[in-house]
């Protein structure tokens, strides 16, 4: 038998007997049958339609799912890197401790943890599996009070030296009131007279952390101005760049000083973090400009003529008020999109779940305050150009209440300490100066 066309098939017996026999009203009778042909031929083409729409549609659902598999597994690897739990070191050498692990032996017994600790001990911990009934009805411990961070933000050139050999030119104290969402920003001034170990002398705090790293200085700013901070983040040029690129770019105002300034930083911050555009410089005058990356870092290093470390550190809480008013508006999703993309120049303390609940409240933060420390700062013509607190235990006092609104703190003795050796070296200062 040979081939048959779409339309041989389609014609019913009936058709072809129509077509076939002769009768006076044989021309009504084809007729007939050829709308009856019609008829099927488009029943047929909207069935082969809908077959069509239904592999394209499976075909789109199967590469959405696909693609939230891979973002979803890119996330997760992205907070594994950032994390680096168990692959970061301490300033000493030593391994610092990472996420409890849970004990292989514990499906043969009593459930345990297994805690490193950074001297190579370790403690095991036994705990009680919760019954099925019991792990539906328990919810997650609600955050009170504040949590506390601190904000490196570190002159290195590439994603290699951010936990330590590099200066820390950007030091900012968080503090995050759990019930309101209230964010309060506190810049501690690069050249702050610092002590980063017990009776070790006074240096810089951007020297403390180049030769400290990240842990020991966060151990010695808990002792330094007594506080207790929870966890740290460490970010380079190219991190914060590609987070202003993401979001679109900021909006800022510049005065003409800041403007002309800027100019010259602009070069080298595109060069160093390979931007795939060229910057140009803005024009010399007052406004408000649409920043991109290169240009953010830009505004965000000069100090010399404008308003030195004292207008820097303002301009740097700005940019961050600027970047988190911009971030609100973005999706969780896209909010993790831009968490991957920086993986490789941010480091921080935090683990999954905490980073998590920060973005899942992303729309509810607001930064209430801003201000930089010391509050009553003197600075010497010496070389060194130490920033010296006036009063330590006032600033610190000061401290308290500008971050977690503790009106009555009083400095414990290791502040007193710190205040009476600083006050010493500031007296030989002036002794040598013979100034009063």
């Amino acid at each position: 038998m040979g081939n048959k066309k779409d339309e041989d098939i389609l014609l019913t017996d009936s058709m072809r007997a129509a077509g076939k026999t002769a009768a006076p009203d044989a021309e009504s009778a084809e007729r007939n049958a050829r709308k009856e042909y019609q008829k099927r031929m488009k029943q047929y083409k909207n069935k082969r339609h809908r077959k069509i729409f239904g592999l394209i549609l499976e075909s789109i659902l199967l590469v959405v799912l696909c693609v939230g598999l891979w973002g979803i597994n890119t996330f997760v690897k992205a907070l594994d890197i950032m994390t680096d739990q168990g692959g970061r070191t301490t300033p000493s050498g030593q391994a610092q401790p990472g996420l409890p692990t849970l004990d292989p032996s514990a499906s043969q017994g009593q459930p345990t943890f297994v805690i490193e600790g950074a001297d190579g001990s370790t403690e095991i911990i036994e705990y009680t599996l919760p019954s099925e009934e019991s792990v539906e009805e328990t919810a997650a411990p609600v955050k009170t009070g504040f949590s506390t961070f601190a904000v490196f933000g570190v002159d290195a050139r590439d994603s290699e030296h951010l936990d330590q050999w590099t200066q820390g030119d950007v030091v900012i104290l968080v503090s995050l009131n759990n019930a309101t969402h209230e964010i309060r920003l506190c810049s501690v001034y690069r050249d702050c007279a610092f002590e980063p170990v017990v009776n070790g002398g006074l240096s810089k705090i951007t020297d403390a952390y180049c030769l400290y790293g990240a842990v020991q200085t966060v151990e010695a700013m808990n002792r330094n101005y007594d506080l207790q901070i929870d966890d740290y983040v460490v970010v380079n040029w190219t991190a914060v760049a590609d987070v202003v690129d993401a979001l679109g770019g900021i909006d800022m105002y510049l005065t003409k000083e800041e403007a002309t300034e800027m100019r010259g930083f602009v070069y080298e911050t595109e060069l160093v973090t390979n931007r795939p555009y060229k910057v140009k410089p803005l024009p010399k005058e007052a406004a408000t400009y649409h920043l991109n990356g290169g240009q953010t870092i830009a505004v965000a290093r000069m100090r010399k003529g404008v308003g030195d470390d004292y207008g820097r550190t303002e301009r740097q809480r700005k940019i961050i008020n600027l970047i988190l008013q911009k971030a609100k508006t973005m999706k969780i999703s896209q909010l993790s999109d831009l968490i991957a993309a920086v993986t490789n120049n941010v480091r921080f303390s935090f683990d999954k779940m905490e980073i998590i609940e920060l973005l899942s409240n992303a729309t509810a933060y607001n930064i209430g305050g801003s201000a930089g420390f010391p509050f009553n700062h003197l600075t010497f013509p010496i070389p060194t150009s130490f920033v010296y607190s006036a009063d330590l235990e006032k600033d610190v006092k000061e401290l308290h209440n500008f971050l977690y609104g503790d009106e009555d703190y009083v400095p414990s003795a290791n502040i007193r300490r710190i205040s009476a050796f600083a006050t010493q070296e500031m007296d030989s200062i002036r002794a040598k100066l013979n100034t009063p």
